[in-house]
């Protein structure tokens, strides 16, 4: 077992290949992912529709998916899960 000894940074920097930090990363909620799938699977809409039915549908403090390219790549996976 491992335990670290240090003050954990009190500002919290961007990772990854960030080019512009605009603050933290934000995780997108499991739940909403689920439900992006969930529409995927049942529905006939394209990303596009269902990307804009999630943003309309969500409130002001609530955050929605990060952007159309998410909602893409959740559909793309669902597709190649039913192929299989």
């Amino acid at each position: 077992m491992v335990e670290y000894l240090g003050d954990f940074p009190y500002t919290v920097a961007a990772h990854g290949n960030v080019k512009h930090a605009n603050g933290e990363f934000v995780r997108t909620k499991p739940e909403l992912l689920s439900e992006v799938r969930e529409k995927c699977h049942t529905s006939v809409d394209k990303p596009r529709t269902v990307y804009s039915n999630i943003q309309t549908a969500a409130s002001a403090d609530e955050l929605g998916v990060r952007n159309l390219k998410q909602v893409q790549n959740v559909a793309y996976r669902c597709a190649q899960e039913e192929r299989v």
